[in-house]
């Protein structure tokens, strides 16, 4: 019986010790969303959504999630404008822009970028070229509330991609 109770407890130990790491230099999620975020100047974005993404206690592994998450919201985003174009032909030419600009930005998000060690450069042109797409629909007088609230939906996944590559680089130096 005595024996019996010691499995019991050796189990929980080590079950406890795989849910809640707590050797020297293992983060929880939590902690690794909060110290990621410290990258960058919108912290409450990032975190937010660093947080919905699957659990993660390596950078690594949250890199590449927030990579894949940003890419499909940039999808989202060209595939919108995509469609904006074709229902606005008086703002046709910009919103077209747009769609490019967000196409060529999907490219950005490709895990690969984190193995170079300019990664971060690789995420910021993303910004870049929804800044060009911005500038295109000011200049053009476009102005639809649904554009304004997706480019909103659309920063805070860069934010946090933007947020993971950064520090992975600053890990690696």
């Amino acid at each position: 019986m005595e024996s019996g109770k010691r499995v019991l407890i050796i189990i929980s130990i080590i079950s406890s010790s795989c849910l809640f790491p707590s050797e020297a230099g293992a983060e929880t999620h939590l902690e690794l969303v909060s110290n990621t975020c410290k990258q960058v100047g919108d912290v409450n974005s990032c975190t937010n959504v660093l947080k919905t993404l699957p659990l993660s206690t390596n950078l690594q592994s949250m890199a590449v999630s927030a990579l894949d998450a940003a890419k499909k919201q940039t999808t989202s985003v060209r595939d919108f404008f995509n469609d904006k174009s074709s229902k606005n032909p008086q703002f046709e030419k910009a919103l077209k822009v747009c769609a490019e600009q967000f196409e060529v930005s999907i490219h950005s998000f490709n895990p690969m970028v984190l193995e170079g060690g300019t990664g971060s450069l690789d995420v910021h042109y993303a910004l870049d070229n929804m800044k060009v797409c911005e500038d295109g629909l000011a200049k053009s007088n476009v102005h639809i509330d649904e554009i304004t609230s997706k480019l909103r939906e659309w920063m805070p996944y860069f934010t946090a991609a933007y947020a993971t590559v950064m520090a992975m680089e600053n890990t690696a130096k």
